[in-house]
């Protein structure tokens, strides 16, 4: 059984859906591993970093996955939680401090996750943010630094930035925070966003469920993701099933103004 498929299974007395309890779980696991494992791409260096934006109506239930994944996240005591309602520039104050996690460690570069239970909080402020988000996302083109240099508030140095992304909304409130004009700007090209329509298990929890979820089961897997480092190896197969579907895939034309087709290998890896 996966790492994955422990965190479903453990909430599958929830109703939310089961997808959210997965993407949470992804996010989680890209959290943690951080800037220290990669994979040559030759031409430029893929860290795991992933947004994740968990999407659906109110009610449905966004907010457990979102705060099981940055719970679990602090509980490692490897990298950065920055949550909470802010602004982007506000985020980049933050990321640019030196940071103490659980376990008394300070962590002075900039890697993070970002955890915003209403992810248009973090773009309202700021014309700027969905510009600053779509940057930091690429983290091989800022090895060492990225910089954010204002008139008005003087130069932000980050460190080493490497940014995961974990944020829940409806459609009303991501509509507002990336109007239509934005969608080809690259921000939904490198975000993976899960819409759930339906409830996961009905469940009114007038009774206690037979399984109460422990957290604790779930830590050692990302502790040990969290002490990894070094590069990435292609198996055959995995090789294989990749070059496969890359070639098959990338021979058709597709209509899609947002860019996501174009960056979909990325994402895939």
């Amino acid at each position: 059984m996966s790492w994955l498929h422990q965190v479903t299974q453990m909430f599958r007395e929830n109703e939310a859906p089961e997808k959210f309890f997965y993407w949470a779980g992804m996010a989680a696991i890209s959290a943690v591993a951080r800037k220290q494992v990669v994979l040559n791409r030759f031409h430029y260096r893929l860290y795991p970093n992933i947004y994740v934006l968990i999407m659906g109506k109110s009610g449905i239930k966004k907010g457990l996955p979102v705060s099981t994944a940055k719970l679990l996240v602090e509980r490692t005591g490897s990298t950065r939680i920055i949550s909470g309602r802010k602004s982007v520039p506000r985020v980049i104050q933050d990321l640019g401090k030196a940071y103490t996690v659980q376990n008394g460690g300070i962590i002075h570069d900039a890697q993070a996750l970002l955890v915003s239970g209403e992810f248009a909080a973090f773009l309202v402020k700021d014309p700027d943010s969905l510009t600053i988000l779509t940057d930091l996302y690429d983290t091989h083109n800022h090895e060492e630094f990225w910089e954010n240099s204002l008139k008005g508030t003087g130069v932000d140095k980050l460190k080493k930035p490497c940014i995961t992304l974990l944020g829940a909304t409806n459609e009303e409130h991501f509509a507002d925070a990336v109007p239509s004009n934005a969608i080809g700007g690259g921000f939904v090209a490198r975000s993976f966003i899960v819409l759930g329509s339906e409830r996961g298990t009905l469940n009114s929890l007038t009774e206690k469920p037979q399984d109460i979820p422990d957290l604790s089961k779930l830590l050692d897997y990302l502790k040990m993701i969290s002490q990894k480092t070094g590069e990435f190896k292609w198996t055959t197969k995995g090789k294989e099933l990749y070059d496969a579907w890359y070639y098959d895939f990338y021979r058709k034309k597709y209509h899609d103004p947002t860019g996501t087709m174009n960056r979909l290998g990325d994402s895939v890896l």
